[in-house]
């Protein structure tokens, strides 16, 4: 019989004035930022206010433990002895209990207490004594629990790892602390008994055995030396439940751990680097992919002090966590936790995350500076198989955009009759994964699938009349490996505009799967990649142990491949961007062999990050870069900067400047500048933005420019990745900010753009409510659990949305840029749309999707009194920006133009906390009747290099039907940050 086989096709479906007509400007017309199908229903938003228990993070004044050790602590000793240490340790452990005592007054209860890597107990209390608890002695923040995400026989010798074992590097003596899911001990490639029935022994039957709390003599084991079970096996459907047991079910960390260092006791099989010991810290959910941030927290004091004796000299050399949050924020507390890791002397490796090629998307703790952020490239026998459509001739040829899936694979291939299967098919059609029949005497169980995107679905079905033929082979491949893995998460890092992530190594490695003794299965994402750079610093920390942790990852970024393409099949030979992969693709071979390292000399890191910058004129950005020599005689190294793309150097927009050589001295160190000189006029016109486009990184990737600096000599040749993101930019600037105009007569404000290098787009509003600044000592820092939207102004105008229809929109500004507008802030507009007291209606900005999934931002619109909610229209905002434009139909939130309305404006921490940070309250507005309108600025904008005259006219009857409006907001596209709009008061002649 012919065998039938089944091609599936997966695709996103986008989804009355008084004034002389003369004078009145036309309405905006805003169509362009409605949803492609109309309306989409939107996720429910979090919780804005707490109720009830919370569990919080309270953090101390005092330092903890790893910052009094003093920097580098770990390698050189450090400023307190032991019993110093424990002097330091006994003396938080008082104040934590000051505090406990103080909250079990409230009623409340202490879940922990971390006080080496972060100085903070963990509670659980009602919300309602939050405030009072603020209040106490030594409290500096209260913050939320906040929890993560979980994210080898080729890709050991890929990555230079079996050279590295072969000479005599193995990583004995370096212990490594993986926070994970636990670790399956009993596995044979952990030197276990290697049998399902040992694994039973030690786990039990399921998650309510007891046999998985306690150690049964099974743990620890010569090569998984200890550990803890920070979760329990029913978190987060039932508490946590901490035990000594730290053994995995789920099995992330076991493949984890077993990438870094697994070694069967017959040699046959190894990791990355066989000779570590682990400590396994179980952080992470038995029963599903979260990760507690409690036990992080309790994990990473662990790590730094494994024994628990107060002394933290037997800090862990190398921590792994393969686990992390989107769009990274540096108010993370597990972020500060890990950078206090680092600078002890800790090597933290993490991953950059999962969520694709999006900017600013890459994950915390991993976008943390001083941690090594991991993404996922492909394992050497990555294959993609292409469609080869034979006939009909029309539409002949192969068709490379396509995607196997690992329960339906290719197998032996097929060719003529296929089954599609796209969106909307009916209820009865096959899918992938249906099982076969078998009456027909036999058949596989899955149907073979191949993916396929719509524009190639939309040729196969205009052509099936024909009909179509097809063939899928095994023998027709394209060869993957040098390519970065599409779901692999985009940088730069979203607090710092920092290149992230740091490098790049193969996931998908072939590693131990839990409970089956001695069974192996394939694991991906960064999750997988993340190890095979922990277990190469594993190996660099026994070859070099008085190496600290930045110079071990300045080591691993400077000797990585760069040959690294973004998809070999659909763009052969088109480089990877920096921010995809940062230094490269590891090679720990090469970081041995090498007897050079170069690094940033401020920011400590193996890269160059020159950030975002809105640019008019010409400027010049530096960098100071120390290379540093460890062989034993004095060398003169050539320094060459390169670009990743020729267009990018043929535009000359960008210049890198740098010495020709740099002479270092033996067993020493020199620096030299490297200037980036930006030709604002030369930069590309910006386009992208963080409403529906806000997760095109192949946007980003046209504005920015990356590349190398390379320095070497006869013996060694390193690199630092460097990254810029230049926005050329307007500089609009109002001659006046207030301007008085009578009934009957107007008023004219001199907008000029004489230094932009672009022209400058205005977007007018009626200003209807301004708050000032947010002191700068109640703004977070870094790992303080939450964030601050300081909102400045608030504007509100009638546009056009199309389809003879009105709409509303609402201009917010704050004090600070955010990099990207799906977090961490959600800007509220409550509407009170029959002036009773009471909103009916929330407009509102999130992601579109869940965290990280579609990098878009959209407007939702939440019926306060039915609970309906829809989003219409993309949230017009951009990177790097401190403004947004909310859109909403007047039909959708109760309103005409001549409707007379209340609304306010509320800034939330959609991030952290879910609190509200600040707000402008009890503004009224006719959307058809304002105080003020204006027009005569160009929809091109003010010219760049010239001006424009802003007409400003009163309203006949727009005091009453508009008394909020106190002037006019001009919101500047392409502005530099703090110029990007101006508050302009209007009122009356003396």
């Amino acid at each position: 019989m012919r065998k039938s086989a089944l091609l599936s096709c997966l695709f996103v479906l986008s989804f009355a004035t008084p004034v002389a007509a003369a004078d009145q400007p036309s309405l905006k017309d805003v169509s362009h930022l409605a949803l492609p199908g109309g309306p989409m229903a939107a996720v429910d938003p979090r919780l804005k206010h707490a109720q009830g228990e919370v569990e919080v993070v309270v953090r101390l004044g005092d330092v903890p433990l790893a910052v009094a050790q003093g920097e580098g602590a770990k390698k050189r000793g450090g400023k307190l002895t032991p019993g110093q240490q424990r002097e330091h340790l006994a003396h938080l452990s008082l104040k934590h209990d000051d505090l406990a005592r103080a909250i079990r007054a409230l009623g409340g209860r202490e879940i922990a207490r971390v006080s080496k890597a972060l100085n903070a107990v963990i509670l659980r209390v009602d919300a309602s004594h939050i405030q009072t608890i603020a209040g106490f002695p030594n409290v500096i923040s209260i913050r939320p629990v906040i929890d993560y995400k979980l994210d080898l026989i080729e890709t050991v010798p890929y990555i230079g790892a079996k050279a590295a074992q072969d000479a005599g590097f193995d990583g004995t003596g370096v212990t490594v602390a993986l926070l994970d899911s636990g670790i399956d001990y009993t596995h044979k490639n952990f030197g276990g008994p290697g049998t399902a029935e040992a694994y039973a022994d030690a786990y039990g039957t399921d998650t309510d055995d007891v046999k998985n709390t306690t150690l049964d003599g099974l743990f620890p084991t010569a090569k998984v030396i200890g550990g803890y079970d920070f979760v329990g096996e029913v978190w987060p459907d039932g508490p946590l439940l901490p035990d000594p047991d730290p053994i995995d079910f789920g099995g992330h960390g076991t493949h984890v751990a077993d990438i870094i260092g697994g070694a069967s006791l017959d040699g046959a099989h190894k990791g990355v680097a066989p000779g570590v010991k682990f400590y396994a810290l179980k952080v992470c959910s038995a029963v599903s992919s979260s990760c507690s941030g409690i036990a992080l927290l309790q994990a990473m004091d662990f790590a730094l002090d494994p024994n628990g004796d107060g002394d933290i000299s037997d800090a862990v050399d190398v921590i792994n966590m393969s686990l992390g949050s989107a769009y990274g924020q540096r108010e993370d507390d597990l972020s500060e936790a890990s950078a206090n890791a680092v600078r002890l002397g800790v090597v933290v490796v993490a991953a950059a995350g999962n969520d694709g090629d999006r900017p600013y998307v890459t994950s915390s703790p991993a976008s943390t500076p001083e941690v090594i952020s991991v993404a996922q490239t492909q394992v050497p026998s990555a294959k993609r198989y292409p469609l080869i459509v034979n006939s009909p001739a029309a539409i002949s040829g192969q068709y490379k955009n396509t995607e196997t899936v690992s329960w339906a694979p290719v197998g032996a291939g097929f060719t003529g009759d296929v089954a599609y299967v796209g969106r909307g098919c009916p209820a009865d059609a096959v899918k992938p994964g249906d099982p076969i029949s078998f009456s027909r005497g036999g058949g596989d169980t899955f149907v073979p699938t191949l993916v396929i995107t719509k524009e190639i679905a939309d040729r196969l079905k205009a052509n099936l009349a024909a009909p179509v033929n097809v063939t899928v082979s095994p023998a027709v491949f394209i060869p993957l490996v040098g390519g970065v893995v599409p779901s692999s998460a985009r940088g730069p890092s979203y607090s710092y505009n920092a290149i992230k992530p740091d490098i790049a190594a193969p996931g998908a490695s072939v590693s131990a799967l839990v409970g089956t003794g001695d069974g192996q299965e394939g694991f991906g994402g960064t999750s997988g990649a993340t190890p095979m750079v922990a277990g190469s610093a594993a190996l660099l920390i026994q070859a070099y142990p008085d190496r600290g942790p930045a110079e071990i990852k300045a080591l691993l970024m400077n000797t990585a491949e760069i040959n690294i393409q973004t998809d070999p099949a659909l763009g052969p030979g088109v480089p990877a961007p920096i921010t995809r992969i940062g230094g490269g693709e590891v090679r720990v071979d090469r970081a041995l062999k090498s007897k050079t390292a170069a690094w940033d000399a401020d920011a400590v890191s193996g890269s160059l990050s020159f950030g975002y910058h809105a640019v008019s004129g010409h400027s010049v950005f530096t960098r100071r870069v120390t290379v540093r020599n460890y062989s034993n005689h004095q060398r003169t190294f050539t320094v060459a900067p390169q670009f990743r793309y020729a267009d990018d150097a043929a535009s000359k927009a960008v210049t890198v400047q740098a010495p020709s050589h740099i002479f270092v001295p033996a067993n020493s160190s020199a620096s030299f500048n490297v200037c980036l000189s930006v030709n604002a006029s030369q930069l590309p016109i910006w386009n992208l933005n963080g409403g529906d486009l806000g997760g095109e990184g192949d946007l980003l990737q046209g504005l920015e420019f990356d590349g190398y600096l390379n320095v070497s000599d006869g013996a060694d040749k390193v690199h630092l990745a460097w990254q810029i993101l230049p926005h050329r930019a307007a500089e609009v600037q109002p001659i006046k900010t207030t301007v008085a105009v009578n009934r009957g007569s107007s008023g004219t404000v001199l907008l000029s753009n004489r230094g932009g290098a672009v022209d400058g787009r205005v977007e007018v509003f009626s200003l209807t409510g301004t708050s000032p600044r947010i002191r700068r000592n109640l703004l977070p820092g870094p790992g303080d659990n939450f964030a601050i939207i300081d909102l400045k102004s608030v504007g509100t105008r009638l546009v056009d949305i199309g389809g003879g229809e009105s709409g509303i929109q609402f201009a917010i500004n704050t004090y600070g840029e955010r990099a990207h507008p799906n977090y961490p802030a959600e800007l509220d507009v409550l509407i009170d749309a029959n002036r009773d007291g009471t909103p009916d209606f929330d407009v509102f900005n999130s992601e579109l999707g869940p965290l990280g999934s579609s990098g878009q931002n959209v407007v939702n619109v939440l019926d306060l009194n039915t609970g309906d909610l829809n989003a219409y229209f993309f949230t017009d905002a951009d990177l790097n920006s401190a403004d947004a434009i909310l859109t909403a139909p007047l039909s959708a939130v109760g309103l005409t133009p001549d409707t007379r309305f209340d609304f306010s404006i509320f800034a939330f921490d959609n991030y952290f906390t879910g609190n509200v940070t600040d707000s402008i309250e009890g503004m009224t507005y006719t959307p058809q009747q304002p105080r003020f309108i204006a027009f005569g600025v160009p929809d091109s904008g003010v010219p760049a290099g010239g001006a424009s005259l802003l007409n400003i006219v009163a309203v006949p009857g727009g005091e009453t039907a508009s008394p909020s409006q106190l002037g006019l907001l001009l919101l500047y596209r392409d502005g530099k940050p703090g110029r990007e709009a101006d508050a302009i008061r209007v009122g009356r002649h003396p």
